[in-house]
């Protein structure tokens, strides 16, 4: 669901039960959330409007419900902040979850879980109630300081004033164990299972489960200015008004070497306008090589009917024959006096392979044309010979045949050096 700067409300999804079918002609919306099947809008004028599921009365809003600033949604429960710091809540009351403690007021924002809610204070203190199973409604002793609050499915989060996060309750995925050393964090989202922090600089960091890619957060992802988290997906906004959207309803494979397929690691970016989902390859794919590419059920119309079969077709990336060079070698050809215990590194233009089988590459002792055990390191375009059992006033020499990651061959390159 996204809130557009023209008011408007633009929603997608599964299970659509008209959750996701905003209604017409609503505009003048300013906060928006999400429960488990229903959907509430704030209004410019405090109002607010709710549709989708009500088996429960969640999206029955109140007469008389006004001066509402902020909304949260809950499994089957509503709870909307008013602009005198009180509640007005709706919907099912399991484990008291729509039952306001007595007395609570001075409420700046206020987040929803399955079945439980948080409440931060103009103090910087927390106020939780509802289920307890998890811990999820045992805020920390001392916790202040707070600026912000979230709730996933049974666990809680809080950024503090000095960007750090906070998070206690249900941990079965590590959603509530912050990633140590996490700081500059100036905003949070929490899902049942995963949990997303924003930081200043405009990049996110994701923790908690990741089956559908929900916690890995697209590469060189950054101009974030809010995020949001679904139960199997991660949404980031970003300051060029584009949504970016973390999930694995859409995916590449490629089997250049074998008949076992292998997972392209990207992102999916969905433009729900164009119609188009958009992937991203973390690493560039390879020239020469075929893939695959799948969309499966898990894309969905924005009413929730999903494809009727997975879609996959083929693909093969125009080959590029320019070969690799090497650009360095340490020690140089032709070096004398090089230590018993020197590192040989080689520099390639690009980033290679090294051709199997390894002992393709050759230490080779001149005096005696006898090769030389040795351990081989590739890392990107850099390759790391390291000998094992050299000998002094000895002429070596290195043969080298490689592939760049395109798999474009390159003659064999030979180093030849001295040792002391």
């Amino acid at each position: 669901m996204a809130l557009k700067n023209d008011g408007t409300v633009v929603a997608w999804g599964v299970y659509n039960v008209g959750q996701s079918t905003v209604p017409t002609g609503l505009s003048g919306v300013v906060a928006i959330a999400a429960g488990q099947n229903h959907t509430v809008a704030v209004k410019n004028d405090g109002t607010v409007v709710a549709w989708g599921e009500n088996s429960s009365g969640q999206s029955t809003v109140p007469a008389g419900v006004s001066g509402v600033t902020a909304i949260a949604a809950g499994f089957v429960y509503t709870v909307a902040l008013k602009n005198d710091g009180t509640l007005a809540t709706w919907g099912a009351n399991e484990y008291g979850v729509t039952t306001v403690p007595a007395g609570l007021s001075g409420v700046t924002a206020i987040a929803a879980g399955d079945v439980h809610m948080l409440a931060l204070k103009n103090d910087g203190t927390v106020v939780a109630w509802g289920n307890n199973d998890f811990g999820q409604t045992t805020v920390p002793v001392g916790l202040s300081g707070v600026v912000a609050i979230a709730a996933g499915g049974d666990h809680s989060v809080a950024l503090k004033n000095n960007g750090t996060v906070v998070a206690w309750g249900f941990n079965n995925w590590d959603q509530s164990t912050v990633p140590t050393d996490l700081s500059g964090v100036v905003a949070i989202a929490a899902a049942r299972n995963h949990t997303v922090a924003l930081k200043n600089d405009g990049t996110m960091v994701a923790w908690g489960r990741n089956d559908n890619g929900e916690s890995t957060m697209p590469a060189g992802l950054s101009g974030v200015v809010a995020i949001a988290a679904g139960a199997a997906q991660t949404v980031a906004l970003k300051n060029d008004g584009t949504v970016v959207v973390a999930s694995a309803a859409t995916s590449i494979t490629h089997s250049p070497l074998s008949p076992y397929e292998t997972a392209v690691e990207g992102t999916v970016v969905y433009d729900q306008i164009a119609y188009t989902a958009t992937f991203t390859p973390l690493i560039p794919l390879v020239p020469g090589v075929t893939y695959f590419a799948t969309t499966n059920t898990g894309a969905r119309s924005a009413t929730g009917v999903p494809l009727a079969t997975d879609v996959r077709w083929s693909f093969t990336v125009v080959p590029d024959f320019v070969p690799p060079v090497v650009t360095n070698t340490a020690p140089l050809d032709g070096a004398i006096n090089v230590p018993l215990n020197q590192v040989i590194t080689v520099t390639f233009s690009e980033d290679i392979n090294v051709v199997p089988p390894d002992s393709n590459i050759f230490l080779l002792d001149e005096k005696r044309l006898f090769p030389v055990g040795r351990t081989l390191h590739v890392s990107g375009n850099i390759l790391t010979i390291t000998p094992v059992g050299l000998i002094k006033n000895t002429t070596y020499s290195v043969t080298i045949p490689v592939f760049s990651r395109a798999g474009r061959g390159i003659l064999d390159t030979r180093i030849s050096d001295e040792l002391l």
